[in-house]
């Protein structure tokens, strides 16, 4: 049995912050996108995704995430990976979507200077 995925955020300096966790896969990405469109605004300049409650990410999620930081990227607002697995950085190493999505440790580090 599949854990669904759940997605909640919050509003912290500036930047909506998705917490994201249960397994993310193409046939959820339609939870996350959604979310995404409901928090970005005007004035908003970063939406971090902290991962580190993802039980699983597949290929075809992490190509739809740099579909959804492209068009973030189009708009002024930049697209940052938090908490990745191992297996996950991997994943974006190999494909090379690490030049185009951004990764940091923490939650802190992604918001940068307050």
């Amino acid at each position: 049995m599949s854990d669904a995925l759940t997605v909640s955020a919050r509003l912290e300096r500036g930047c909506v912050i998705l917490d994201v966790s249960g397994e993310f896969t193409r046939y959820q990405f339609g939870r996350f996108i959604g979310k995404v469109r409901q928090e970005v605004r005007p004035g908003i300049r970063k939406v971090i995704v902290d991962a580190g409650g993802l039980t699983h990410m597949s290929p075809s999620a992490l190509g739809e995430v740099a579909e959804t930081c492209r068009a973030l990227n189009e708009g002024g607002c930049q697209l940052v990976l938090v908490g990745l697995a191992p297996r996950v950085r991997r994943m974006l190493a190999v494909s090379a979507l690490d030049k185009l999505i951004p990764v940091a440790l923490t939650v802190e580090d992604a918001l940068g200077p307050g």
